[in-house]
């Protein structure tokens, strides 16, 4: 019985975002999606570019700028060699910038570089072999996924990550892209052979990829020298892919054993990347802020919709409690009219006779009614 995450009602964690869609979403203008990018492949970049260059200062400047490239977007994907794998545009950019850049004129460049792109006879382009022809007839997702997983030998795990798919979907495709690569290599040298009976014999051998008997071109084999040593070729296609591989892709590519990543320092916090990312179509000055001295770091980070919200109301609240707390403005004590003053003081030199019909000076007029009168001011 076959028990899942799923059946057991267990949620799968979320997938994360691919290497394409961070890229997309940073061509939107989400910036922060770059620090995924940065994580993912700042290593192997950095790595590249101290094999093109001399010093370390160097090196960081050509990945930073080999990162700039790729993330303003200013070239349409119609225009990028490898537009569907983001580590293979990042180390085509690296090359090209150390051989076109400026970098060529301050002899800043490494020694075996230098040699290799020989930048006073014109800059030599990948080899047109049979292996470069078989990678470039695969798909555009095969291409990415053979080059993380035969080239830079890469975890299924990390794969995943960069592909954006899981580790088990990514070993069974691995193993078909390469049966791919095999056959398509052979086809290749199909194209040069001349004689019917190793065109034939080879074309059963890739149909099979295993030599059973006579039929499928077993039997030629043991005769034919040439097709049995393309044949081995092919057998062991595998093994020879982290070396040979990437010097038909990129031309440049001086590490023995196909892997970039022991060239990088052990440990890389994401501290010290580059710092905040060039917005797409930004002008040469806006590139020339992230190079300066000490103003490396990682790229900004923005606020969320509800940081704003909880500072706009903590904002307000302060407002409103200094206006509460504001002193009212004081009143002005108030003068008696002078006429009221003038009475009061008659009233004191006349004091009223009892009896009289008329009231005198200073006597509230409610009084004549027969209504409560109010006291005098003078008895204030």
């Amino acid at each position: 019985m076959h028990l899942s995450l799923g059946s057991l009602g267990l949620r799968l964690p979320p997938q994360p975002p691919s290497d394409l869609l961070l890229l997309n979403a940073v061509h939107r203008g989400h910036l922060e999606s770059s620090a995924g990018l940065y994580r993912r492949h700042y290593r192997a970049v950095h790595a590249y570019a101290g094999t093109c260059v001399r010093s370390e200062k160097d090196a960081r400047a050509l990945a930073e700028q080999a990162f700039g490239e790729l993330l303003s977007g200013r070239r349409p994907p119609a225009r990028r060699r490898r537009p569907h794998c983001v580590r293979l545009q990042l180390l085509d950019n690296v090359r090209t910038l150390a051989a076109t850049g400026p970098l060529r004129w301050h002899g800043d460049l490494s020694v075996p570089f230098w040699s290799w792109a020989g930048l006073d006879e014109g800059w030599p382009d990948t080899e047109d072999g049979a292996l470069g022809a078989a990678f470039d007839a695969l798909p555009a997702f095969g291409q990415c996924l053979l080059w993380h997983v035969s080239v830079e030998q890469e975890s299924p795990d990390t794969v995943s990550e960069l592909v954006g798919l899981s580790p088990d979907r990514v070993v069974r495709d691995s193993l078909r892209v390469s049966t791919q690569l095999r056959r398509r290599w052979l086809g290749a040298h199909l194209a040069h052979l001349a004689e019917p009976a190793c065109r034939r014999a080879l074309r059963q051998l890739q149909r099979h990829l295993v030599p059973t008997g006579r039929r499928d071109g077993g039997r030629h084999l043991a005769q034919c020298t040439r097709c049995a040593g393309l044949w081995a070729s092919a057998a062991g296609l595998d093994q020879t892919l982290a070396s040979e591989l990437p010097r038909h892709v990129l031309g440049w590519w001086p590490h023995d054993d196909g892997n970039a990543r022991p060239l990088a320092p052990p440990t890389l916090p994401i501290a010290t990347h580059p710092g905040p990312v060039v917005p797409p179509h930004a002008g040469p000055h806006a590139q020339d802020a992230t190079q300066r001295p000490g103003t490396e770091g990682a790229p900004p980070r923005f606020p969320s919709p509800a940081g704003i919200a909880l500072l706009a109301l903590v904002l307000w609240t302060a407002i409103m409690c200094v206006m509460l707390a504001w002193p009212p403005p004081p009143q002005e004590e108030s003068v008696p009219p002078t006429s009221v003053w003038i009475t009061s003081q008659s009233a004191r030199r006349h004091p009223a006779v009892p009896g009289q019909g008329r009231t005198t000076h200073g006597a509230h007029p409610a009084a004549e009614r027969g209504g409560p009168s109010r006291p005098s001011l003078a008895h204030a």
